[in-house]
């Protein structure tokens, strides 16, 4: 991954130390942020299935119910 350096690595006079602190510090933001994201982009993903699951189902059940009511028109006839 590639990391973004602040306004504090450009200064001449900041140490080396400061600098790979602050490094370290947007990589690790950078990278918290990704997790983020990502867990919410499955959370997502989840719950569209989950969705399209129940969708279907209740699909199904509308089939199978409207079935039932014709059969038992048929059987009264």
């Amino acid at each position: 991954m590639v990391c973004a350096t602040s306004d504090q690595d450009s200064d001449p006079s900041s140490t080396t130390s400061n600098r790979s602190v602050s490094h370290k510090h947007l990589c690790d933001m950078a990278a918290e942020f990704n997790t983020k994201l990502n867990d919410a982009s499955d959370t997502l993903m989840q719950h569209l299935k989950d969705s399209t699951t129940t969708k279907v189902e209740h699909k199904h059940l509308k089939i199978e119910s409207k079935l039932a009511s014709i059969k038992l028109t048929a059987c009264l006839s």
